[in-house]
């Protein structure tokens, strides 16, 4: 992490600690450049001086490249699973799943997605797994009561034309995005 990275994420530290009414605080991924464990020790050390709850989620840029020609010298790199394992307490708990659901305070939960296909070395695409568009249904009709806010570093709708299939940035919607919005229409009607 250089030094202007550093000194801007102990700004915005210092910033949410003094927001009164923040309950939370949610990094929805590319806390790395290519999972530098390096890098991961000291944002996690700008994390843990958070007053409120923190939770992260990873995405294509936290760990290691699938790609050999895309891993940078004089790092050690971890795999999303170490990466998972190294925020465990951060929404990430000791199931190792690399998505998860936490009540903030009744009423309110977080539902935190993965879509990232930690072993595609060609593109930084994104998918939910059938495994875990299931345990999102699931999660979305058990409890109906409560306000669900979902997460995700990968965007459920095309927001410009560059993000429609074949443009320059269509990895930053999900490959299965339509199969995703189907389990959310049919939950919030």
């Amino acid at each position: 992490m250089s030094g202007i990275s550093s000194e801007c994420v102990k700004r915005t530290v210092a910033d949410l600690n003094g927001e009164k009414e923040l309950a939370f605080v949610m990094v929805t991924g590319d806390l790395l450049l290519d999972g530098e464990v390096e890098n991961a020790q000291e944002i996690k050390k700008y994390l843990d001086q958070l007053t409120v709850p923190d939770y992260v989620l990873s995405d294509n840029h936290d760990y290691v490249p699938a790609d050999p020609k895309k891993r940078r010298e004089g790092f050690t790199l971890m795999t999303i699973e170490e990466f998972v394992k190294f925020f465990n307490g951060h929404g990430y708990n000791d199931s190792n799943e690399r998505y998860y659901a936490l009540q903030i305070k009744p009423g309110l939960r977080l539902i935190a997605l993965d879509a990232c296909m930690p072993l595609e070395p060609k593109k930084w695409g994104a998918v939910l797994p059938d495994e875990q568009l299931k345990w999102l249904d699931n999660q979305l009709t058990e409890l109906t009561n409560e306000l669900n806010l979902i997460f995700m570093h990968h965007n459920f709708v095309n927001w410009s034309a560059d993000e429609q299939a074949g443009g320059p940035k269509q990895w930053f919607c999900l490959d299965n995005a339509a199969e995703a919005r189907e389990i959310l229409s049919k939950q919030y009607q």
